[in-house]
């Protein structure tokens, strides 16, 4: 069996997932373009678990953004800044969302 991805810091050991009571949506300001994210359950690792169950958002924002992958962007591009500064609002609007409309942690596919 495959293991479940955390969807806050794609760690491949979820433990844990958040039901969602209302359609989460992302709109990227690079390209305008909206990804439905629907009503589906969230997927934690313990350590995201915790932050979530902690209503620590902020620091979860920042172990997302830390652990994502990079891309092999030249960092003297002025670009590279522009594509870190829109991941992090990005996922600042998602992971807002899902703090609004997060339900109580059960154990993964509970």
């Amino acid at each position: 069996m495959t293991p479940t991805r955390c969807a806050f810091c794609l760690a491949a050991d979820a433990v844990a997932e958040y039901p969602v009571s209302t359609a989460i949506s992302t709109t990227s300001p690079v390209s305008g373009r909206t990804v439905d994210h629907g009503t589906r359950p969230w997927p934690a690792c313990g350590s995201c678990a915790d932050l979530v169950d902690g209503d620590r958002f902020g620091d979860l924002l920042e172990r997302s953004l830390a652990l994502a992958p990079r891309p092999d962007a030249d960092p003297s591009d002025p670009l590279a800044g522009f594509a870190r500064a829109s991941l992090r609002e990005q996922r600042a609007d998602l992971f807002a969302q899902v703090a609004l409309s997060h339900g109580p942690r059960r154990p993964l596919g509970g």
